[in-house]
């Protein structure tokens, strides 16, 4: 019909691009289309007359759709809201948006590797100081889903991690040691909305990190300095409507390099009964630097410029350690706090267009607890296997395990 008609979409409306069947057909009168988030759209958007556009953007894929037919848009460019970057190429009547989520996931990896190299520390300090040196090797893997709690931009994530290390301690005293370690990592987010993924990023990296350990009286302090190194390759999934299937997806590649001091203060004693407690904090800072880049293979390709990320951290622990014939079996518990923050001028560019965005700021603030198990396998060789359970935030299963040769 001639219309007006007035369309308010926020689900699918699957056409057909082959078969030339139309997602959005508006007659000849003024019409109102209203685009929400998180609209997934296959076919044409026939626009036969003027047309008021406003496209509301929140969590949820990114989009890039192609406007047809003879009718305008009126003002000549969408009215654009929310959260979302939202670019216009006049010439080509071609809506197109930036998810966020991407920023965010570079955050939740970086979070989470530096937790597992800053675990790999603490487990030092249990080091047997009645010898000179250790030799040790150990390997990591976590799993985190983070779930609809606007921790992302999009509705939900799952973050894995993996890596190995080696290291070196030097035991100076039988009160204090110094050590060096170096490792490999991996890291790997998936993000997801209602009706599909919308993002996936590959960290893959190097670290170091050096550390030292002194004990005076039940007290004890250590500290550590860890940087890295990563290469990082990323796909963004994007709605676009003339696309058979509904979407396209965009390649982007760029490094980053990080470092992270920490401080770790704390009690220990052992009972009559032979347990030993501990109680520590353990306090971190944290800052990653990312390249310039620019997406290729997609019709919608964005630059993104330099960007900087930060994090600050915190971890309370109390553990219980038994030591029995031929093993040591040590519980524990804690709280994990984490903040993570970044610069507010990020720059973007689509269509010749720039648009600053920031790193919305967030916390992380979790409770876990774990159990570790050391197999003493000879006088001078230890093995460690370890599982954390974390929940709150996110909900996350860690494991980490060690052999410790000694002479």
């Amino acid at each position: 019909g001639a219309g007006p008609f007035t369309l308010i979409n926020s689900g699918q409306l699957i056409g057909s691009v082959k078969y030339r069947v139309s997602a959005i057909q508006l007659g000849e009168s003024n019409n109102i289309l209203v685009l929400e988030a998180p609209s997934f759209l296959i076919g044409n958007i026939i626009l036969e007359g003027e047309t008021l556009l406003d496209i509301k953007t929140g969590s949820s894929h990114s989009f890039r759709w192609a406007f047809s037919g003879n009718g305008e848009i009126k003002e000549g460019i969408p009215s654009a809201s929310g959260p979302v970057p939202v670019f216009y190429d006049s010439d080509n009547r071609v809506a197109a948006s930036f998810d966020l989520t991407h920023l965010d996931a570079d955050g939740s990896i970086f979070a989470g590797i530096l937790g597992r190299v800053s675990d790999l520390i603490a487990k030092r300090r249990f080091v047997e100081k009645k010898i000179q040196w250790v030799s040790w090797g150990a390997s990591f893997l976590s799993n985190s889903d983070v779930e609809e709690r606007e921790v992302f931009a999009s509705l939900g994530g799952q973050v894995r991690q993996s890596g190995i290390a080696i290291g070196y301690d030097c035991i100076l005293s039988p009160d204090s040691f110094v050590g060096l370690l170096l490792g490999s990592s991996k890291g790997d987010f998936n993000g997801k909305e209602i009706f599909f993924k919308t993002y996936k990023s590959e960290t893959r990296g190097f670290f170091g990190s050096f550390y030292g350990f002194h004990q005076l009286g039940s007290t004890f302090v250590q500290a550590a300095f860890s940087g890295g190194i990563s290469g990082h390759k990323d796909t963004r999934y994007i709605n676009d409507n003339h696309m058979n299937f509904g979407i396209d997806e965009a390649y982007g590649e760029y490094s980053s390099y990080w470092f992270s001091p920490e401080l770790t203060a704390g009690v220990s004693f052992e009972s009559s009964l032979g347990l030993l407690f501990n109680s520590s904090i353990r306090l971190r800072y944290a800052r990653q630097s990312f390249s310039a880049y620019e997406e290729i293979k997609s019709a919608s390709n964005v630059s993104m410029s330099e960007r900087d990320l930060s994090l600050l951290g915190s971890r309370l622990e109390v553990s219980l350690s038994q030591n029995l014939d031929s093993f040591q079996l040590k519980a524990r518990a804690g709280l994990q706090y984490v903040y993570i923050f970044g610069q507010e001028d990020i720059s973007l560019n689509m269509f010749g267009q720039t648009k600053n965005v920031s790193i919305e700021s967030r916390q992380l603030q979790d409770a876990y607890g774990g159990l570790d198990f050391k197999i003493f396998l000879g006088k001078h060789i230890n093995l460690t296997v370890g599982g954390e359970l974390l929940f709150g935030d996110q909900a996350s299963f860690i494991t980490i395990s060690g052999l410790d040769v000694s002479f």
